[in-house]
C-alpha cells in the first residue's frame, strides 16, 4: 500500500533534520516501541508489562501448537517483523531479556498505514486458580478463585486447607489452554516457601493481580486469612476400653498406613468385598518420614479379603495377607506385571536408611544450564545406565548459582548419563516422576552441559 505523498515529505524532513545533529545511539534510549494499535510494547506477548522469559516461552510454545495466540498477541511476538510468530521470533526476545539486543528488527520498520487489529468476535474468557503441592501443580476447577463483591479486582478463595509445608501460586488460565501467568511470577519462588504459612489450618486466601510486591514478595498480591484450626467433629459414643495396649481402634476396624516412597501422590486404599468402588477410600496425609516420604493412613473394616493401594493411575499388587491393626507397606521401585510391589513395615523390617541409597559417588562431575527448563519450579537429576550390565542409578542436581546445577556422578562404569527435568512435587527420583529428559550424552567429567533454547525433550549438548 502505498505512503501518500504528505507522509514521505513528513518522514524526508524528519530525517534530515535528525542528521544533522550528534544523538546518542539508538541503545542509549530506554526501550519503549508499542506496536501498532497497541498499548503493550512489542516482545510484552502475554501483556504484563515486562518483556521476560515468560513471553520467550509463550511465543515457543505457540510456534508447536501449544498455546493460542490472538491478534494483538501475534502482533506484538513478531519482534522480527516478517508476519508470522516462530521459533525466530522467540530466540529474539530471548536475546532482548539478556541484553544481548537492545531492540527488535520489527521497529526499525515503518508501516505505511496504522495496523489495524481485528478484534475478536469473542474473547476467551479466563480465571484465576491455586495451584500447588495440594492438589498435583494442575488446573482444577475445585480450587478456582471468584471475584470478591467486597473489593474490587481482587479474587478470593474461601476454605483452602493448608500445611506449613505446602507450597503454591495462583495462575491465569483460559479453558483448554495452559496457565500463562503465574503469581509470584518466579520460577523457583513459591507462595510457602518463605514461612508465610504459619500453622496448618484453613484460610481465606486474597489476591489482586495487579499487587505491587515491596520488601515481602507477596505484599498487595497474595495474603491469607487465618480462620479456626480444623477440628474432628465430637465423638459423643464411648469407646470401650482396650484389653491391651494398641488396641483402641473402633470395633470391627482396623488402622492401615502407606509410605508413598515413589511420590504417586492421591492415595486410596481399595478392599474388597465390602467397599467403595475404584479407587476406593481417600487416605489421609499422616506424616512425612525421616526420608521426605508422605505417609498416609486410612481405617478400614477388619474383616477385608484384600486391599490395594493406589494413586494417579499407579498401584500396587493385591495385599492378602499380615492384613492387621498399625500395619504398614511402602512401595518398592519393582513390578509384578504392571503392578508394584510392597514391603510391610514393621518392627524388625523397618528401614533405618533409605531403602534405596544412591552408590557412592565416583568423582567424576557434571554441570547442567537448564535453561527454559527452570521453568515452573522444576527440580534436576541425572540417570546413568549400563547397557551390558544392566546397571542404573539416580542422583539429584544441585543449584551452585548463575543458574547452574551440579551433581557427582555415582560409583559404577556407566555408558551414558541423561538429564532429567523432575516434577518438583514429587522427591522421589523415577521416570514416574518425569517432565523431560534429555537424549542419551556421553559423559565427560567436569563439563557443562546446556539445554539448548527453546528445546524441552531428547536434546543434545
Amino acid at each position: 500500500m502505498k505512503r501518500t505523498t504528505k507522509l514521505v515529505s513528513v518522514l524526508l524532513a524528519v530525517l534530515i533534520a535528525l542528521s544533522s545533529f550528534s544523538i546518542l545511539p539508538i541503545s542509549a534510549f530506554d526501550h519503549s516501541s508499542k506496536a501498532p494499535g497497541s498499548s503493550y510494547e512489542f516482545g510484552d506477548v502475554n501483556r504484563d508489562g515486562v518483556i521476560d522469559i515468560i513471553d520467550a516461552t509463550l511465543v515457543q510454545k505457540y510456534s508447536v501448537d501449544k498455546a493460542t495466540l490472538d491478534n494483538e498477541q501475534k502482533i506484538l511476538g513478531d519482534v522480527n517483523g516478517d508476519g508470522e510468530v516462530d521459533i525466530l521470533d522467540a530466540t529474539l526476545v530471548q536475546k532482548f531479556v539478556v541484553d544481548r539486543i537492545s531492540k527488535f528488527p520489527v521497529e526499525d520498520k515503518v508501516p505505511t498505514e496504522p495496523t489495524t487489529i481485528e478484534e475478536p468476535t469473542e474473547a476467551p474468557e479466563g480465571d484465576y486458580y491455586i495451584l500447588g503441592t495440594m492438589n498435583g501443580w494442575s488446573v482444577s476447577d475445585d480450587y478456582k478463585l471468584t471475584a470478591n463483591e467486597a473489593a474490587d479486582g481482587e479474587f478470593v478463595f474461601t476454605g483452602l486447607k493448608l500445611k506449613t509445608t505446602d507450597k503454591f501460586k495462583v495462575a491465569y488460565s483460559v479453558a483448554g489452554a495452559e496457565p500463562r501467568m503465574w503469581f509470584p511470577n518466579g520460577y523457583n519462588d513459591n507462595y510457602g516457601q518463605h514461612g508465610e504459612i504459619t500453622a496448618d489450618g484453613t484460610y481465606d486466601l486474597y489476591f489482586r493481580p495487579d499487587g505491587q510486591g515491596g520488601e515481602d514478595w507477596f505484599k498487595g498480591v497474595i495474603y491469607l486469612e487465618a480462620k479456626e484450626a480444623p477440628t474432628a467433629e465430637p465423638d459423643t459414643t464411648v469407646a470401650p476400653e482396650p484389653t491391651e495396649p494398641g488396641t483402641a481402634a473402633p470395633a470391627g476396624t482396623i488402622t492401615v498406613k502407606f509410605t508413598d516412597a515413589l511420590g504417586w501422590g492421591d492415595v486410596h486404599v481399595y478392599y474388597w468385598d465390602n467397599g467403595a468402588e475404584w479407587p476406593g477410600t481417600a487416605m489421609e496425609k499422616a506424616e512425612v518420614n525421616d526420608f521426605g516420604q508422605q505417609v498416609y493412613i486410612a481405617e478400614i473394616p477388619a474383616d477385608v479379603e484384600g486391599i490395594i493401594f493406589n494413586g494417579n493411575g499407579n498401584q500396587t499388587v493385591d495385599i492378602k495377607t499380615d492384613i492387621a491393626d498399625g500395619a504398614q507397606w511402602y512401595t518398592v521401585d519393582e513390578k509384578e506385571g504392571n503392578n508394584y510391589q510392597v514391603t510391610l513395615v514393621g518392627e524388625e523390617t523397618q528401614p533405618t536408611e533409605d531403602p534405596t541409597p544412591d552408590p557412592e559417588p565416583t568423582g567424576t562431575t557434571v554441570k547442567l544450564q537448564p535453561n527454559n527448563w527452570a521453568n515452573d519450579g522444576a527440580r534436576f537429576a541425572i540417570y546413568v545406565f549400563n547397557d551390558s550390565t544392566g546397571t542404573n542409578a539416580w542422583a539429584d542436581m544441585t543449584a551452585v548459582g548463575d543458574g547452574t546445577y551440579t551433581v557427582t556422578i555415582p560409583e559404577g562404569t556407566w555408558d551414558k548419563v541423561i538429564f532429567v527435568r523432575m516434577n518438583p512435587s514429587a522427591t522421589a527420583n523415577n521416570w514416574n516422576n518425569k517432565w523431560n529428559q534429555s537424549a542419551n550424552l556421553d559423559i565427560t567429567d567436569g563439563k557443562l552441559y546446556t539445554v539448548p533454547s527453546n528445546s524441552w525433550d531428547y536434546w543434545t549438548a
